[in-house]
């Protein structure tokens, strides 16, 4: 009996679904200050690989740490991501 390959997602190699997938990027900070370098070459990375596949990409807000995790903190966040450029 012959095993069939099994990918990581779903499905066999030979699924026409998986030619159709879309590729998902995402970036999920906890703000709780401006973005540093770290930051934002993780995300300038997710980023960069989900355009070169003509993806998209999620900005998923980690506020876990609600005394120094303020709404306005995260504003800074956004407002630092797209003076970058980068865009979700």
């Amino acid at each position: 009996m012959e095993k069939q390959k099994r990918s990581c997602f779903h499905g066999t190699d030979s699924d026409d679904s998986l030619t159709h997938s879309i590729a998902t990027g995402r970036f999920a900070p906890s703000p709780s200050g401006r973005m540093h370098i770290g930051n934002v070459f993780c995300c300038l990375m997710a980023w960069l690989s989900v355009r070169s596949q003509h993806g998209h990409m999620i900005l998923r807000v980690e506020d876990l740490d609600t005394v120094r995790c303020t709404p306005e903190r995260a504003e800074l966040l956004k407002d630092d991501l797209r003076w970058l450029g980068l865009t979700w």
